[in-house]
């Protein structure tokens, strides 16, 4: 458990700044600072958390990856580091991107009340009084299947960059006649949707690399989601 580790980090600051007259003081710090480096090492990796919580990977260089966060299932990436002032440590994180504009440049700061080879859990002050939010790491096996599913992810939507026009378009079964005047125009994991060259309604893109035949699920900011079964041949 954290608070076990942080207190043994915590007495061995105290314990060294006793002995300053037997010790000198340029070794006062390395002990305290190995423990507290091998604590923060123990939130790299992949861990699950519960609905709305999200599904985080935090790298060794100080990035993080989310997603499933929120009741939207939003993705976003961004750096975290650990902060030490204060016991319990506190995980700050801030948003760079995201597929909802709105997190952008949020940041989150949150107390540390567990973290080891199992479990990671973490406590907002605006939530004093509820469960911290808790994850349950990945296994290596398991953080490989998820890097690969977010690799093939970003190949399949690189490949859908652009303007796309229908030619052929089902709605509750029966096929559209006529022309087909919709554009959909997808930047990113942003879309825009476009018909008579107005735009009618953005949003963005889901998708998952597994499933066939190939879905997307085009998340529209007014509210209604559309599912698309979509084949692309060649750049088309």
């Amino acid at each position: 458990m954290l608070r076990t580790a942080v207190t043994l980090a915590a007495s061995l600051v105290f314990v060294t700044s006793a002995q300053t007259a037997d010790k000198p003081q340029e070794a006062q710090p390395a002990a305290g600072m190995t423990v507290l480096v091998a604590l923060e090492r123990k939130l790299h990796g992949g861990w699950v958390g519960g609905p709305c919580q999200g599904d985080w990977i935090y790298r060794p260089d100080g990035t993080f990856q989310a997603r499933n966060y929120t009741p939207g299932g939003n993705r976003l990436t961004g750096t975290w580091e650990v902060r030490w002032d204060a016991l319990p440590p506190t995980l700050a994180r801030t948003c760079k991107t995201s597929d909802d504009p709105r997190l952008v440049g949020k940041m989150w700061d949150a107390k540390l009340v567990q973290l080891d080879d199992k479990g990671l859990a973490y406590q907002y002050e605006e939530a004093r009084g509820y469960q911290p939010d808790t994850f349950t790491r990945l296994s290596p096996s398991e953080l490989a299947r998820e890097e690969a599913w977010e690799a093939a992810r970003e190949k399949e939507l690189a490949a859908l960059q652009g303007t796309w026009v229908p030619l052929q378009y089902e709605e509750g079964g029966k096929k559209v006649e006529g022309d087909i005047n919709t554009r959909h125009i997808i930047k990113g994991d942003r879309v825009t949707i476009q018909v008579d060259g107005r735009t009618q309604a953005e949003g963005r893109v889901v998708l998952d690399p597994t499933q066939k035949p190939k879905q997307l699920y085009l998340h529209l900011s007014s509210g209604p989601t559309h599912a698309i079964i979509y084949a692309r041949v060649g750049t088309t």
